[in-house]
């Protein structure tokens, strides 16, 4: 009764950071570089890049997917955070940019419990 581990190779790169939607159908990945990945897991069992967000100026270091709220924050290296919002009519993810006003470069994201703020 042991369980299986499942592994996947998405990217020859290393993965800086990466999430999954609420029925883990769906990754979110950066790989170090200023783009993030939307994946698709698909009847194959593998997953494969359905979209990818891009606003950062530098190497993206962290992402969250809020399972209730089915939004994504990205932040990177150029001190900036990134709200995505699914818009469900058009088919694609709209960023809204969020001032940090620190001095260094963003490293680490995560929601809080109530998705409101992160």
């Amino acid at each position: 009764m042991g369980s299986t581990n499942i592994v996947h190779q998405l990217f020859l790169d290393p993965i800086s950071s990466h999430a999954f939607n609420a029925d883990q159908t769906q990754l979110v990945v950066s790989n170090s570089t200023p783009l993030t990945h939307i994946m698709q897991l698909g009847g194959d069992k593998k997953f494969s890049t359905k979209e990818v967000l891009e606003q950062h100026l530098e190497r993206v270091t962290s992402v969250d997917w809020a399972p209730k709220t089915n939004r994504i924050v990205t932040c990177a290296g150029d001190r900036n955070a990134y709200v995505w919002n699914y818009q469900e009519q058009d088919g694609y993810w709209k960023p809204c940019l969020v001032l940090l006003r620190i001095n260094r470069a963003a490293t680490f994201v995560r929601w809080s419990p109530l998705e409101d703020r992160f």
